[in-house]
């Protein structure tokens, strides 16, 4: 009776269908060397990776003497343990991140997720426990109805299918429709998130992390881990696409 290697086959199947259909890298546009993913070696190399920063809301640290967390964070603690995030808010990274907003391609989404599920594991939380749930960035109902989906949501998803960690999107949601933040400065920035967000369901973790694709002024986050905190969740990591 002869004996086939099944797991032989599926390599040379896989071998032959990469040679007939050659990923695309999704910033030159050129065929990929990378097998896992949508995107060749040379360009994954110059992306706009985020250099060091403050370890806990990832914004620059400007001064000398600062050399784990800024000043700001230091004197006044902002209500989450940790911002990880992949890349400063450049191109290419610009276009991919408005093309899954605004272009209805959700290509984007597989990929930043691919590269956040490897930096958690290979770089952030080298030393340190994983968060027990997912939890990404909630869009108000109309927002989401006119956009077909969460890109936040998208991006978390791959993060928890790569991991095998659970990804919840009903405990926390957007009650009230705002403005775009970043046409408001900073005092309305404030009073255009109040009240903006609801728990709606308790949650037995208490170390949770807040997936969301782009972090400005952290007004958002801030707002969303004030809620989370007050119904009990301990603990709050933000992973984040971009740190503009």
């Amino acid at each position: 009776m002869q004996i086939v290697n099944y797991s032989a086959f599926k390599i040379q199947a896989q071998s032959l269908l990469n040679w007939l259909l050659p990923r695309l890298c999704v910033s030159c546009g050129l065929a990929s060397d990378n097998a896992s993913m949508d995107l060749c070696t040379y360009c994954h190399a110059i992306l706009p990776w985020l250099e060091i920063r403050c370890y806990q809301c990832a914004a620059l640290l400007t001064n000398a003497n600062e050399s784990i967390r800024c000043e700001k964070c230091q004197t006044s603690p902002p209500p989450f343990n940790r911002v990880c995030a992949l890349f400063e808010y450049k191109p290419p990274i610009i276009k991919l991140i408005n093309s899954l907003k605004f272009g209805q391609q959700l290509y984007p989404a597989s990929l930043f997720g691919t590269l956040m599920a490897e930096a958690i594991q290979k770089k952030w939380y080298l030393n340190t426990p994983l968060p027990q749930l997912i939890i990404p960035v909630p869009l108000h109902i109309d927002r989401q109805r006119k956009r077909g989906y969460n890109q936040a949501a998208e991006v978390g998803n791959e993060i928890a299918k790569r991991l095998n960690i659970p990804m919840n999107i009903n405990i926390c949601v957007r009650s009230k429709k705002t403005f775009a933040q970043a046409k408001l400065n900073r005092e309305r920035r404030k009073r255009n998130l109040a009240s903006a967000f609801v728990v709606t369901n308790s949650c037995k973790y208490n170390h949770v992390a807040l997936v969301d694709d782009v972090v400005t002024t952290g007004s958002t986050i801030r707002a969303i881990c004030s809620v989370l905190l007050a119904a009990g969740i301990e603990c709050i990591d933000v992973w984040s696409v971009c740190r503009a």
